[in-house]
Parts: structure tokens; C-alpha cells; sequence
């Protein structure tokens, strides 16, 4: 007998886990889909005891590993889950220039390509109804274009993760266009800036700018805020970023379709090759 799921990736991260929370609150079949088997071990006990009446388990999730991935969509498929909710939350923000194992930039690999990789391994198993939430930020500073697997330009690990973000946004727009006439809702949450481990701060001037962000960053119960917005109402605007629980205004500069309509091109050759 199948099981509506609710899946929230990152679930160990501070947002992922108030999310969780709030889902296994609710009684819902939950998924805490994490890279870290020991740290997910731990959040399953805690929510477990917490919320002893609903059903919660998890399963090991690497974003950076496409064996993972397809791991990952096997399970589901065999335990004939149907995913109610997909809550794409996990990303990282790269101290240092790293790559996964297919040798893409480790940036854009978690925060886009392995957001694509699951999503679209996950078709089969989606709800008539499915929500799907991808975590978005900083996208205003990011930028798509050249080869954005393989960028050539000098690292910044907060460009390439704003430019990843940028990329999650475009196909985050690709989904909404491709659910317009069905049940499926897509947005992207902007959090905003996260008290989270995600912005520690690794050199001395950034240290420095921590002091002048600090007025800004939210709790992480903040920056779950208008996630768990959309898992409790269905706008039925979609495909676009939704901060503090509306629809969050950028510059028309932002909409590159050109280059946006490339990125995916690009995408569709890459997973096509690289299966």
C-alpha cells in the first residue's frame, strides 16, 4: 500500500530541521533525507521521541553523488511512496575551490545540478499534487553563463554559491512552466540570511563584515518562516521566489531567458551523458 511523504533534504542543518519539526508535528510521513548517516541518526531519535505518533525515518543523501541520487529515487520507488511534499533544502557554501567526483564545481553540483538530478529522478513518484520548495539565496549577485559546471573565472564562494542559487531559480521557473496545467505547485524561499553554519566566517575581513550583517541575520525559525508558509497554502502563483511569505520583486535584468534557456540546454546534455 503506497504512503503519501513529506521529504525535507538538509534536515540536520538549522533550517532543514525546523522544518522537519513542523512536518513531523503535523503527523505526516515524514523523510529526513541527509548526507551525514550519523548526525541523521541523532535527528531521528530526537523527532522520533518528540513526536512518538507519526511515522519518521531516514535515508542517506548526498547531493554531490549521482549514485547517491538514483539510490536515493530507488528507495522511494520500491517502498511505492508517492512524495506529497519535496522540500529541496540542502546546499553548501564552499570555504575553498572543490569539486565532486565528475569533476563539476562543488558549488553548483549540490545546489543545482544535484536539486535537478533528484527532482527529475523523482518524476514517476511525484503526487497529482506535489508541492516542490527549492531553497534559494543571494541570487541577485549571481550569474549564469560559459560553462557553469566548469567555471573558469576566479573562486569566490559567494558568487559560485549565489551563481548555483541563480542557476536553482532558473529551473525552479523550467518546473513551474512545465506543471502550468497541473496540480503540481513549484516556488523558490529565499530564508534570507540564516544564523546558520553556512556563514562562518573563514577569513578576517569577513569577520569584520559579520559585525555590520549581524543586525540582518534571522533565526533559523525566521528563515523557515515562508517554507513552511507554502507547506500549509498553495499560491497559486508559482515558479517565482517567495520571502517573508510573498512574492519577493528583482530588477528585469535578472530574467536572462537567453541565457537561462542555455543553462538548461546544457543541463539535458549533461544528465543525458552522465546518467
Amino acid at each position: 500500500m503506497s504512503s503519501r511523504v513529506s521529504i525535507v533534504t538538509g534536515a540536520t542543518g538549522k533550517i532543514g530541521r525546523v522544518v522537519a519539526e513542523e512536518v513531523a508535528r503535523q503527523g505526516k510521513h515524514l523523510i529526513i533525507a541527509c548526507r551525514s548517516l550519523a548526525k541523521s541518526k541523532v535527528l531521528l531519535g530526537e523527532l522520533k521521541s518528540a513526536y512518538p505518533h507519526s511515522t519518521i525515518e531516514s535515508i542517506m543523501l548526498d547531493l554531490a553523488d549521482k549514485r547517491s541520487i538514483n539510490k536515493f529515487a530507488e528507495i522511494i520507488e520500491q517502498k511505492c511512496y508517492i512524495v506529497n511534499e519535496l522540500v529541496c533544502n540542502a546546499g553548501v557554501l564552499c570555504q575553498y575551490e572543490s569539486q565532486n567526483k565528475e569533476d563539476v564545481d562543488m558549488s553548483m553540483a549540490v545546489n543545482y545540478l544535484g536539486n535537478v538530478r533528484l527532482i527529475e529522478r523523482l518524476q514517476r513518484s511525484l503526487a497529482h499534487d506535489a508541492k516542490i520548495l527549492n531553497m534559494v539565496s543571494s541570487i541577485r549577485w549571481g550569474t549564469i553563463s560559459g560553462d557553469p559546471f566548469h567555471p573558469e573565472d576566479k573562486f569566490n564562494r559567494f558568487r559560485r554559491y549565489a551563481s548555483s542559487k541563480l542557476a536553482l531559480y532558473a529551473y525552479t521557473q523550467h518546473l513551474a512552466r512545465k506543471y502550468d496545467n497541473s496540480s503540481i505547485s513549484v516556488y523558490a524561499v529565499d530564508p534570507g540570511i540564516v544564523n546558520t553554519v553556512m556563514i562562518t566566517k573563514g577569513k578576517w575581513f569577513e569577520s569584520i563584515a559579520e559585525v555590520f550583517l549581524s543586525p540582518f541575520v534571522r533565526t533559523p525559525e525566521k528563515g523557515a518562516e515562508t517554507a513552511l508558509y507554502l507547506l500549509s497554502n498553495r499560491p497559486q502563483t508559482t515558479g517565482m521566489v517567495y520571502h517573508d511569505c510573498k512574492i519577493e520583486q528583482f530588477s528585469a535584468d535578472i530574467y536572462t531567458r537567453e541565457e537561462w534557456s542555455q543553462l538548461w540546454d546544457n543541463t539535458q546534455k549533461y544528465l543525458t551523458e552522465n546518467i
